[in-house]
Formats: C-alpha cells, sequence, structure tokens
C-alpha cells in the first residue's frame, strides 16, 4: 500500500528495503499461517506477530519520510520501484489470505469470517487485475478500498484478541466477539463496494448512441 504515489520517481534497481520487507512480510504471514492452523504459537505471541506483520505494510510511509533525506534513502535503498508494487500487493495477500485460512483450521477466527474477508481479497485483487488488462492503467486505491482494509485488518486482530483473553471474564470476550463481527461484516460490504466503484470508475464505457 502506498507506492501508486510514487510513479514519477520509481527506480530500476530493484534491491530496495521497501522490496525485502514485502517479502518478508508474505513469508512470514505464510508461516504465521501455519502456525496458527497447527497450533504451534501462543495467543499472546500470535497477537504480537499479527501486529508487527500489519505494521510492516508502511513501505510507502518509509518511502514518503526519507524523501526529505536523500543520503539516508540512497544507504539504506528505501526508494520505490515498478516491482514493488506488485511485491507490496503479493506480500499483504499471502499475510491476509494464510492468517485467515489458518486462524479458521486453528480456531482462532470464526469461519464467515475467513470465508467472506478471504473472498473480499481476492475479488478486490482479480478486479483490480482484470481492468489493468483491459485498460492498461493499473486503478488507485479508493479511499472505501482503504478503509475496508484497515477494517479487515482490525477484524483480525481483534480476533486473535478474543483468543488471547480467554482467560478474562466472559463479557470482556462477547464484546471484542461483536466488535470483530461487526467490523468483519462492514468490512466485507465496503470491499463488495470498493470492486464496484473500481468498475464503474475505470472500466471502459460504450458510447452512448446519439439521439435523432
Amino acid at each position: 500500500m502506498g507506492f501508486r504515489s510514487f510513479k514519477g520517481s520509481e527506480r530500476e534497481n530493484n534491491l530496495t528495503l521497501p522490496n525485502a520487507i514485502s517479502i518478508a512480510r508474505g513469508i512470514g504471514g505464510t508461516v504465521f499461517g501455519v502456525l496458527l492452523a497447527t497450533g504451534h504459537i501462543s495467543p499472546d505471541t500470535a497477537l504480537l506477530s499479527v501486529g508487527v506483520l500489519g505494521a510492516s505494510d508502511a513501505e510507502g510511509s518509509l518511502i514518503t519520510i526519507t524523501n526529505s533525506f536523500p543520503r539516508i534513502q540512497n544507504f539504506f535503498r528505501i526508494w520505490p520501484t515498478r516491482l514493488g508494487k506488485k511485491l507490496d500487493v503479493a506480500g499483504d495477500k499471502a499475510f491476509v489470505l494464510s492468517t485467515l485460512i489458518g486462524g479458521a483450521i486453528g480456531g482462532e477466527i470464526p469461519t464467515w469470517q475467513a470465508v467472506g474477508i478471504g473472498a473480499t481479497e481476492l475479488a478486490t485483487a482479480t478486479t483490480t487485475l482484470a481492468i489493468t488488462k483491459i485498460t492498461g492503467k493499473e486503478p488507485d486505491v479508493s479511499k472505501i478500498g482503504t478503509f475496508g482494509m484497515i477494517l479487515r485488518a482490525g477484524a483480525l486482530i481483534t480476533d486473535l484478541c478474543v483468543t488471547a483473553f480467554s482467560g478474562h471474564p466472559g463479557l470482556t470476550r462477547e464484546i471484542l466477539q461483536d466488535g470483530s463481527d461487526i467490523t468483519a461484516a462492514t468490512a466485507i460490504a465496503l470491499g463488495a463496494l470498493s470492486c464496484r466503484t473500481l468498475i464503474h470508475d475505470y472500466y471502459p464505457k460504450k458510447p452512448t448512441p446519439e439521439l435523432t
């Protein structure tokens, strides 16, 4: 997330820190999903891990912050690339989908949330790829899409909080679970709306025939 605003400053050299972070997020997310599915990770560690992996999705902010410090930017190779946009998206999808599948298998994430959020992620990615192929132009992420992504991440974190707080009074867990359900349902609805917005804004429209 965040690379689309750097189109004019992209470089050809792909050996960059942002690209390494994206790859690490994808690999780390996949391993995290396996650990959730097999039960080889404690609830507290799972909550910390998803927080760290989620926070790693800040490559765009890192580039923006270091733009004022070119020496630091060049020394640590912090610059945008065309490959970086693809790695960023791939890392995000690997992290989210692995967490959803692993969490659903391990019982940390409700099945309906895993199916709904997973379908939303795939639908958004498929719509974006289709529009890019048809129009030759990659669509920007809308505010609706961005907010939906934030809510989807929030739902996953809240689900893991439910597991982490399993030893606390039932009311705390019920409040967290209700919050997670509402957040997930809203995120799924916004994801569907985002796909509709992408199609409406970017899909080539047939010319309206003139009335004679």
